[in-house]
């Protein structure tokens, strides 16, 4: 069973890293659209224009790390002894909520 709580317990660093720069930045661009004579580039483009900045891409980083870490959290569910219909049935109703 140590090997199990080893796993369980094992963080994936570059995921925990990606996730906290990703946040830093989401906070950082949401505070810049308050803030007047900020350069294009810092800003979200509009909606008709064929162009995207950095600022666009936090939101997609974000879901993008959600996304790898699915697959982490269901094992860890798994080696933790829940069944895959418990955790399907936590999901959706995280989902729903």
């Amino acid at each position: 069973m140590k090997i199990k709580e080893n796993l369980y317990n094992q963080r994936i660093i570059s995921i925990d890293a990606l996730r906290g720069i990703t946040i830093f930045i989401m906070i950082f661009v949401n505070e810049l659209a308050s803030v007047k004579n900020v350069p294009q580039w810092m800003k979200h483009m509009p909606a008709d224009a064929d162009a995207m900045t950095f600022v666009d891409l936090v939101f997609p980083a974000f879901l993008f790390i959600v996304g790898m870490s699915v697959p982490f959290a269901f094992n860890a569910r798994l080696l933790k002894g829940d069944s895959a219909r418990t955790i399907w049935t936590h999901t959706l109703k995280r989902a729903l909520a």
